[in-house]
């Protein structure tokens, strides 16, 4: 288990909420554990948002920490990009441990989704 997506508990965040015109907000946490993949780490989260139907996009509307995160629809991976000194530009998280700063608590996210 590398990463688990938690919805919102309860109240209007436990379900996706619709904004307007087939746009919806999926509210949760992610919570890491062990190692990045390359390519990212599996999170279903198309069966979140069943009551959508077809789901076109999925768009991480934040990042963690210095990290910024990408969803791949198609093969349900969630993706983990950083930039440091020496790659200023973001380049995919290296498949190994996760750093401390993701793994030390449950971080909020939120979720855009059409």
């Amino acid at each position: 288990m590398a990463v688990v997506f938690t919805p919102d508990p309860s109240g209007a965040g436990a379900n996706p909420i619709a904004v307007a015109g087939g746009v919806w907000l999926l509210f949760g946490t992610l919570t890491f554990s062990g190692s990045y993949a390359t390519g990212g780490d599996a999170l279903d989260l198309l069966k979140r948002l069943v009551v959508m139907g077809s789901v076109r996009q999925v768009i991480p509307l934040n990042g963690a920490k210095g990290f910024t995160f990408d969803y791949d629809k198609v093969n349900k991976k969630l993706q983990v990009w950083v930039a440091t000194a020496v790659t200023p530009a973001a380049a995919e998280h290296a498949a190994a441990a996760y750093l401390a700063l993701l793994t030390a608590a449950p971080i909020p996210v939120a979720f855009l989704c059409k």
